[in-house]
């Protein structure tokens, strides 16, 4: 089945402050935030998951069953705060969304975590760490 998507996509933005006290947690969410009339939250994992434990994790998790029909186009980057080209991004394709969504739906392996805390890089910058997605929708045809 082929699904349309909206044109206009929703943007949000995280701002994670001591980003460094995330290192003993295994995951930590974003408020929820809406997106195409539908409530998504991210999820990171700050050490990886799984058996990946030298990579920044990061998901984008529907809130409840509303979107399980739905087609998503998303794109989930981080920005260097002190080099704006300097830019890490991973984009899907459009893709349904699973029934229910757990903590698979976006890249184990986002960013390695010598990159992420590198200070020349810039993705870290006075303990805070800037996540953005942008979100598409579409229901099935």
């Amino acid at each position: 089945m082929v699904g349309q998507l909206v044109q206009v996509s929703s943007k949000f933005v995280w701002t994670i402050e001591n980003f460094s006290e995330l290192t003993d947690k295994v995951v930590q969410y974003s408020d929820v935030f809406t997106a195409d009339g539908y409530e998504w939250k991210l999820a990171i994992h700050p050490l990886g998951v799984g058996k990946v434990y030298d990579y920044l994790s990061i998901f984008l998790c529907p809130v409840n069953d509303s979107t399980s029909d739905l087609y998503v186009k998303f794109s989930l980057s981080i920005t260097s705060q002190s080099n704006g080209s300097n830019r890490v991004i991973r984009e899907t394709d459009t893709n349904s969304l699973p029934r229910k969504c757990g903590l698979d739906w976006g890249w184990i392996k986002f960013l390695h975590l010598s990159e992420l805390y590198d200070p020349d890089e810039g993705y870290i910058v006075n303990d805070t760490c800037i996540i953005e997605v942008e979100v598409s929708c579409g229901m099935e045809d």
